[in-house]
């Protein structure tokens, strides 16, 4: 009944705003017998409804950019990893230089100190830029993250505290965009941005890092996954909890927007900085601008000054109210901008996906219960290896700072991961002594298409070595 009086509105209302003022009165008054009490959310969750309503309703193609075929790209059987060019056998002369890194740590419990601390210093150089972004919970984790990095040595790492965030909700998106813009505006010259997390540590040396982006130098890295079903609820982050909200109609799911490839993937990107500042045009011009309208979504909509049209705005506007969209952002505007051929499907992340647990306490703040993957303790070892030399992972999570085991593991087996080269970062006939000099020399490379396939971590080692790598693994 109350879909019908809503699109009653939509229909017979002369203007898009009536259409939405009815629609509006009407859901709060429904809102005003559910669970949602608090009236301040009961407009927001009117508010947002009735905008999807009114658009799903009267949809309006999206614009994209991508110049593959979308059916092609929609298709199950395609995987969305980037285009490659046809190189006709020529080479491709790049120099084996330090990359700078834009480097987003999210940080939320006190009791992981210890392991944010020891993974900044696990791979700091000073062409780096740190953002620590603290939970706006935590105020004790802020204070102590301050006062370590004000060591002189640490001037490139800097600790923020700006949204309180809530897992499924787009409180998420919100610190990884505010975290994003920051990090273009504090330093100019950072080649790639990544997003890590508090329970992140590395599972093999820095010099691998700069290793694999240096060969694909330029694309991004994203585990993109084309969706073929439509979500099922539209949610709405407020006050203290994530709702879940059926839109009236549509059983079946929320339609998606004409033209719109829907996309979802780990949150773990790493974004070359193109890509970076390609995400946040039109978001706002300060962190704090993008970070509000993430958290208003369109009650925010016009006062973000915008100098033309936005493809990240209306990618933005579309995944906003779905759940857990720092899972779906960057990879549904990748997959449907020019950056479709620009990018790996690839994530540099291993945890134990076999072990993914529901974490029941997330009940106490989501209507969409949320998945966690174990700690990683020694038992980990075998698994962890066996990954590590098939694929070229680089990070691990998740360790926990209060699990003994945990820390046990992480302070021998993957030390000793991290530590141990065997030499396999060096050109054949070079000392160890003589790395420092490699950073200015020259290697070819064809344009390598990174897969997570067997043997994939084994031959991008040899790739090195041979001075040149193959074009698929």
């Amino acid at each position: 009944m109350l879909h019908r009086l809503l699109l009653w509105a939509v229909v017979n209302a002369e203007e898009a705003l009536e259409a939405h003022l009815n629609c509006h009165k009407l859901m709060e008054s429904r809102l005003r017998e559910s669970h949602i009490q608090q009236p301040i959310c009961q407009q927001k969750v009117a508010g947002i409804y009735c905008s999807r309503l009114l658009e799903v309703e009267r949809p309006r193609p999206l614009a994209g950019s991508c110049p593959l075929d979308p059916s092609r790209v929609a298709s199950p059987t395609h995987a969305v990893e980037g285009h490659v060019p046809q190189t006709n056998g020529t080479m491709q002369h790049r120099s084996l230089q330090h990359l700078a890194l834009g480097v987003l740590l999210l940080a939320a419990y006190q009791s992981q100190l210890v392991l944010i601390q020891h993974l900044v210093e696990s791979f700091w150089h000073a062409a780096h830029t740190f953002l620590v972004h603290v939970d706006l919970k935590s105020q004790q984790l802020e204070r102590q993250l301050r006062d370590w990095s004000a060591a002189p040595r640490l001037s490139n790492v800097h600790v923020e505290r700006a949204v309180a965030v809530r897992r499924s909700g787009a409180s998420l998106l919100a610190a990884e965009l505010y975290g994003m813009r920051r990090l273009l505006t504090l330093s100019k010259t950072w080649h790639y941005f990544m997003i890590l997390s508090d329970s992140d540590q590395l599972v093999r040396p820095a010099e691998y890092l700069q290793r694999v982006l240096a060969l694909h130098e330029g694309r991004s890295f994203i585990n993109t996954e084309v969706l073929g079903v439509k979500p099922k609820s539209i949610a709405v982050e407020c006050s203290d909890r994530v709702h879940s909200v059926r839109m009236g109609g549509h059983e079946d799911g929320v339609p998606i927007r004409p033209n719109l490839t829907l996309a979802s993937g780990s949150q773990f990107v790493v974004l070359h900085r193109q890509f970076a500042e390609f995400a946040v045009d039109g978001l706002g011009e300060t962190g704090d601008e993008v970070a509000k309208l993430v958290a208003d979504g369109p009650t925010y909509s016009g006062r973000i000054s915008q100098t033309g049209w936005s493809l990240a705005r209306e990618v933005l506007n579309e995944v906003l109210f779905f759940a857990s969209p720092d899972e779906t952002f960057f990879h549904t505007l990748a997959v449907n901008s020019q950056h479709c051929t620009r990018h790996l499907r690839y994530n540099f992340h291993f945890h134990d996906t076999q072990g993914n647990f529901l974490d029941e306490a997330s009940r106490s703040y989501t209507d969409f219960p949320t998945g966690s993957p174990p700690v990683l303790t020694s038992s980990s070892l075998p698994l962890l290896q066996q990954v590590r030399d098939h694929h070229p992972i680089i990070f691990a999570r998740k360790f926990d700072a209060t699990n003994k085991s945990s820390m046990s593991f992480l302070k021998s087996d993957v030390t000793s991961l991290v530590k141990h080269r065997d030499g396999w970062w060096l050109a054949p006939g070079t000392s160890k002594e003589a790395t420092t000099g490699m950073r200015s020399s020259r290697y070819s490379a064809h344009a390598v298409k990174l897969k997570a396939c067997a043997g994939a971590a084994r031959e991008a080692e040899l790739e090195y070595r041979k001075g040149a790598a193959s074009s698929s693994c």
